[in-house]
């Protein structure tokens, strides 16, 4: 028997929340990024993003804003609760392969 399916699509990138109960993917084929609670089974958030694939996402310390960065080149800053992407930095010419919350969640670091 099979469990619940995320995504029809592959997954590029993946992380969990500090309590363990939400786990973040990015879905290459729509740019998505996809929460998911394991426990009832359900979408938190569910938003396309970026134009390719997101390459590498995490959560920040207190576990309410993602950031994703992509093959786009893009990295961007998500609310959990509303599922809005509040801001895009577009200062990178090739694609993001790193992204991270400092240890205070008011810094984060990207590679590419």
């Amino acid at each position: 028997m099979e469990g619940p399916s995320i995504s029809q699509h592959k997954v590029t990138a993946c992380a969990i929340n500090a309590s363990g109960e939400w786990l973040a993917f990015g879905a290459s084929e729509l740019g998505q990024l996809l929460v998911w609670e394991w426990q009832s089974e359900s979408y938190i958030l569910r938003q396309q993003g970026h134009a390719y694939p997101p390459t590498a996402l995490a959560y920040s310390p207190e576990g309410q804003t993602i950031v994703t960065g992509g093959e786009d080149s893009r990295v961007k800053l998500w609310n959990v609760a509303s599922g809005f992407c509040f801001v895009t930095f577009t200062e990178h010419s090739a694609p993001v392969t790193a992204v991270q919350f400092a240890q205070s969640g008011q810094v984060v670091v990207s590679a590419s």
